[in-house]
């Protein structure tokens, strides 16, 4: 018994911490689907999420997109490592790289997603509004750490 703790011990403090954060929720009337990508300022040392949601009617002559900002609680931008950085409970997470793209005076930089993702989802949930109970769609996104 002994033996057995031992090693589910081991297992645990040597798996890479995982988790997946709620960053968004929006109702879903027009916006079912969302991509996210990070987002850096280097001389504040700052990080974001960037998300465009689409709306699941939209077509080649309709689109309907909408984009924001999302501030992630423990997501800069480190600097020294030239990355987004994601400190959960102590645990510091790269997120994102620093890489270049373009030619010329075309080149910009941009942040590659290393460890960290975005997935969306599409939830029903019992809204009181006060005067009755509606089942309302929610379009939640979030950021999930690789294991």
């Amino acid at each position: 018994m002994k033996s057995f703790l031992m090693i589910l011990a081991l297992i645990f403090s040597s798996s890479v911490f995982c988790a997946e954060i709620k960053i968004y929720e929006a109702e879903a009337w027009r916006h079912d689907t969302a991509f996210g990508e990070f987002e850096f300022n280097a001389e504040l040392g700052r990080a974001w999420v960037g998300l465009t949601m689409n709306d699941r009617y939209s077509n080649a002559e309709n689109s309907s997109t909408e984009y924001v900002r999302v501030n992630v609680p423990g997501l800069s931008f480190d600097s020294t490592l030239n990355a987004a950085v994601l400190d959960i409970n102590g645990q510091i997470i790269e997120c994102a790289i620093v890489k270049q793209r373009g030619v010329l005076v075309f080149r910009h930089k941009y942040l590659k997603n290393t460890n960290c993702s975005f997935t969306s989802r599409v939830v029903r949930k019992m809204v009181d509004d006060g005067f009755e109970i509606k089942k309302v769609e929610f379009l939640q996104v979030f950021l999930v750490t690789k294991d």
